[in-house]
């Protein structure tokens, strides 16, 4: 009896100090040991750290796998993180997915960013819990003693602060402590109050952004987002979606939008005007909890929608997290009758295998590769590619963000079927979206993107009387010349017309002649690139031929008669040379 006594002595002890499920210090014994840690510290000036950890959407895994599982896959980052640390540091389980990390004696700031560096990618390697493969990454706050203070509590508060900011930053990496996070954790309290009572207040509502085909310029369809107005002004989504995201507010105001997307489609019915295609974007708590295809469906039949006109959208990041329970979740919903649609596509790193399995309509190029899609080769490829594959996979490709016509007419000529952005329209309220439909609205022509009926040069010179000067030799030689005074008017004008040659000055601010004729040569190889400089300048020559491969290098010492006639015999030469090659060259007019 003293002996089972004495066990069970032992194991409340320990049952007081440890955490059940992953054998780390609790709260109670990690605060007590950092708390001597901190003692020691003072007496010999030590740097000592605070790691607060959060797994980043745990619970969905809870949700998908239930609570056994999501034990089995904190004992295993409980073991990851024990890995990442020294003997003399100390890992604890704070509560549910919180755990902690005391670093003590560091010999700098840095290497506390070092360490959470190292767990947040010991973390991303892939779980097996029973046979299911699942994945998940961590935000880490950072607090340093004595800087962001001296006791336990406030050290721990702070690095919780920090790993709010590392949440908002993006997930799965980390953030110092600054003493300005104090303030916006406040604001972010004060609108995660101010949210709870929002959609009973009748505070949302939903603003619709177009999407126009490209091939007659009509509107196809709708994406809906969210608008919060809070006293006679709107909050900026990204300051109440992320929270609503954390605390599951998203899955009851995401029913909300889908009932409220029906409902427009009937009114729109109803009114006569033939309904187009209204997109909704799905949060990862929806689509990782169990009943979303149930709710979608629920939905459908009390509204009475046809499900073709509802279209579900993800991100890429988001199907690709558990891609083999995506596959299931998407084949519920298509079952349906929605159509599906990956958002913000190009920054996932999907696997083409997966891709092929899910049941997808479509593909949404991110706006991040459009927005220098006409200015930088790399953007632009990245937009080819998914253009390309998009439709190997035969789904359509719609292109966000869409703003300048030079963008419009690159996507068009590359054969992107839809474009969403602010050069048709910004998001609008449902009334403006009707007078939109009612009246047939349109993009506006687009001019002409194809050859001329001479020779087209563009020059691109920031120096006014040096751009009078080509101005006046060019136009009386029978060159059609249009101008631009910087590299990105330049790539803009290249975007919307096809031009023959380039004359590019090699000092402008802002981009350099040679690293503007280079980025045209990969972007426009058919282009004929000239660079003109102060004069007969041999390295300038040399690597402007090395990074630009140019056709000819114009001194600007050289006589308008010389001018003319050097670059009469350069094009002579590229026409021959495109000829001799089976290629189509550019018009010959000039050369007549």
């Amino acid at each position: 009896q003293f002996i089972q006594r004495k066990q069970a002595e032992d194991k409340l002890a320990f049952m007081a100090r440890f955490d059940s499920v992953t054998d780390l210090p609790n709260r109670f014994l990690f605060t007590d040991r950092l708390a001597q840690t901190l003692s020691q510290a003072a007496r010999n000036k030590w740097l000592v750290g605070v790691l607060f950890l959060d797994l980043d959407r745990f619970k969905a895994i809870n949700d998908t796998y239930g609570h056994a599982a999501g034990d089995k896959l904190l004992r295993q980052v409980a073991m990851r993180m024990k890995q990442c640390v020294r003997a003399a540091d100390t890992a604890g389980r704070l509560s549910g997915d919180e755990f902690a990390v005391m670093l003590s004696d560091l010999a700098k700031i840095d290497d506390a960013g070092l360490v959470a560096s190292k767990i947040v990618d010991a973390l991303a390697a892939p779980y097996d819990l029973d046979g299911n493969q699942t994945y998940i990454s961590a935000s880490i706050g950072i607090a340093l003693y004595p800087s962001d203070g001296e006791t336990a509590d406030v050290l721990l508060k702070n690095a919780d602060t920090a790993m709010y900011r590392a949440k908002e930053q993006g997930r799965n990496g980390y953030q110092f402590y600054l003493p300005q996070m104090n303030e916006r954790l406040l604001q972010r309290r004060h609108i995660d109050n101010q949210l709870r009572g929002a959609l009973d207040r009748n505070e949302f509502l939903l603003h619709y952004q177009p999407k126009v085909s490209l091939a007659n310029g009509a509107i196809t369809g709708f994406e809906a987002l969210l608008r919060w107005q809070r006293e006679d002004r709107l909050i900026p989504p990204g300051d109440f979606i992320p929270i609503m995201e954390e605390t599951g507010l998203i899955v009851t105001v995401g029913e909300w939008v889908l009932r409220n997307v029906c409902q427009q489609l009937k009114l729109w019915e109803q009114a006569g005007i033939v309904p187009r295609q209204i997109a909704v974007n799905l949060s990862a708590r929806q689509f990782h909890g169990k009943n979303l295809a149930e709710m979608v469906g629920q939905v459908l039949r009390d509204t009475g929608v046809s499900p073709a006109l509802i279209k579900l959208e993800l991100t890429e990041t988001l199907l690709m997290s558990d891609a083999s329970e995506s596959v299931e979740t998407l084949h519920q919903l298509k079952a349906l009758g929605v159509q599906l649609s990956v958002d913000d596509f190009g920054t996932g790193y999907s696997s083409l295998a997966y891709l092929k399995r899910f049941p997808l309509d479509e593909l949404k190029i991110d706006r991040e590769f459009i927005r220098d899609a006409v200015v930088d080769p790399d953007d632009a490829t990245i937009a080819l590619t998914i253009i390309n594959l998009a439709h190997i996979l035969k789904l359509r490709v719609v292109a966000e963000g869409v703003e300048t016509e030079g963008q419009l007419s690159f996507l068009r000529q590359h054969g992107c079927d839809e474009i969403q952005g602010y050069y048709f329209s910004r998001p609008q309220p449902a009334a403006e979206c009707s007078r939109m439909l009612a009246e047939d609205r349109r993009l506006p022509d687009v001019q002409d993107t194809g050859k001329r009926n001479s020779t087209t040069l563009l020059l691109v010179v920031d120096d006014k009387d040096e751009l009078q000067l080509l101005i006046d030799t060019f136009t009386p030689a029978g060159y059609d010349v249009i101008t631009a005074g910087n590299a990105d008017d330049g790539f803009e004008i290249l975007a919307r017309h096809r031009m023959d040659i380039v004359i590019s000055d090699n000092d402008m601010p802002g981009m350099s002649g040679i690293e503007f004729l280079a980025r045209v040569r990969k972007m426009h190889p058919d282009t004929l690139r000239v660079l003109a400089s102060s004069g007969d300048d041999a390295p300038t020559l040399t690597r402007a031929t090395n990074k630009a491969a140019i056709h000819l290098f114009l001194p600007k010492s050289w006589t308008a008669e010389r001018l003319c006639v050097e670059m009469h015999n350069t094009l002579q030469a590229h026409v021959d040379a495109m000829t001799a090659g089976g290629l189509q060259p550019p018009l010959q007019s000039v050369l007549k």
